[in-house]
């Protein structure tokens, strides 16, 4: 959630907890690191225009190797979701 501080100019703090929907306070302590937010609040973390930039802040932290596997599983995922939709969409 460090990362979080610089994705906002202004009050942070706000910016998350409207986000996520939760008390101002809550989302301070998410900054701070003094708390870890739940799964919901990920999610909706994931889910806004911030997700992309969550997601490649978690993999930074990660040794170079796992940064790698990482990515290929996703470019893996990408092919796998994209074959899925055009076979859906052959099928009408």
């Amino acid at each position: 959630m460090q990362a979080a501080r610089g994705w906002w100019m202004n009050k942070a703090a706000a910016e998350l907890a409207t986000i996520i929907g939760c008390e101002v306070r809550s989302a301070e302590r998410y900054l701070a690191g003094d708390r870890t937010p739940d799964a919901e609040a990920v999610l909706a973390i994931l889910r806004s225009e911030h997700g992309a930039k969550l997601v490649e802040a978690a993999v930074a932290d990660l040794p170079a190797d796992r940064q790698r596997a990482f990515w290929n599983e996703m470019a893996m995922a990408v092919v796998r979701a994209t074959a899925a939709t055009e076979r859906n969409a052959l099928r009408g």
